[in-house]
């Protein structure tokens, strides 16, 4: 299947280089006369697109098992996997909250953990926990990319949303979002957590146990032309939508061949929801799972196949 990897890697990279740009090119083929009809063409097709049923479709995110021969892909799942065990329905009132650090320029890793997800997040029965997996609400309304995200079991992103996925669901997110991808590079370990108190708010008020992992050479499959200072990275910020040209192989929206390693962090407990946690009771558990998971990547980094790697906490 390593063709057939190679070539699904790529295509999905390439689409989210292509499909955005086309959309974005639209105004400008509608105002000219030679290209007039091509735009009108895109805009039906976005329009009949955003009509299409968006469901949830197992056996696609299974697919993506095909990938790990390719990547080379590893896990430290045995260390903690007492922790899964005892996984119970949510109608018991145990929920997980799996954060997975770093985002990368394109989420490729996000594919990677669906599929790895799928397998682990079961009872001792065998009944399916999966959940929902949070993701930029703007990739709702791109076509082709919607349809991937809706049968990927995807969800928006915003606040209101994964609080009430928690009631009844698992929650599987890259929580560094948008930020994180301007700070991707090969070569370069990061996890925008510094401030980030969103996820640890969530977990208390929830009473959802919070799992953080870290993706080894998830920042290594492409390079891009912007960086967390640029007016291009700002202004993503400020829109909620990444503006950012890639490359990979041979210049073009192949992955680097990269080895990929997920490391399972020691997880937080909440014993009890919160509904208005302290700020202090914030900072409390921020700093768990901020310690929790230097340590984990300190721990990993080696049998990952990344001896010398230092993680940045932006």
């Amino acid at each position: 299947f390593g063709p057939f990897a190679w070539f699904t890697s790529s295509g999905t990279a390439t689409l989210f280089l292509l499909i955005p740009s086309s959309l974005a090119a639209v105004p400008f083929l509608l105002a000219s006369e030679a290209y007039k009809s091509i735009g009108f063409a895109i805009l039906a097709v976005w329009i009949m697109n955003l009509l299409t049923p968006n469901n949830e479709w197992p056996v696609c995110r299974r697919i993506f098992q095909l990938w790990y021969p390719t990547f080379d892909f590893k896990d430290n799942f045995k260390d903690v996997e007492d922790v899964f065990h005892s996984l119970q329905p949510p109608s018991t009132g145990r929920r997980y909250i799996l954060a997975l650090y770093p985002h990368g320029v394109v989420p490729m890793h996000a594919f990677l953990w669906c599929a790895y997800c799928d397998q682990i997040m079961k009872t001792k029965d065998g009944e399916p926990l999966y959940g929902k997996g949070a993701m930029a609400s703007v990739l709702f309304y791109i076509p082709i990319l919607r349809q991937l995200m809706g049968w990927l079991s995807g969800c928006h992103a915003d606040y209101k949303t994964l609080k009430e996925v928690l009631k009844d669901q698992n929650l599987f997110i890259i929580p560094d979002g948008i930020a994180g991808i301007y700070y991707a590079a090969p070569g370069i370990d990061v996890a925008v957590v510094k401030k980030r108190r969103g996820i640890v708010k969530l977990a208390l008020e929830t009473g959802a146990t919070l799992c953080p992992v870290y993706g080894f050479g998830c920042n290594y499959f492409f390079n891009q032309s912007c960086n967390p200072n640029s007016w291009m990275g700002k202004l993503s910020r400020k829109m909620r939508v990444s503006l950012t040209f890639f490359w990979g192989r041979w210049g073009l929206p192949i992955p680097y061949p990269t080895k990929v390693a997920f490391g399972f962090a020691r997880h937080i407990e909440i014993p009890k929801p919160e509904p208005n946690p302290t700020p202090e009771r914030i900072e409390e558990v921020h700093k768990l799972f901020v310690d929790s998971l230097q340590e984990t990547f300190d721990r990993y980094k080696g049998p990952a196949g990344y001896p010398d790697a230092e993680l940045l906490l932006a």
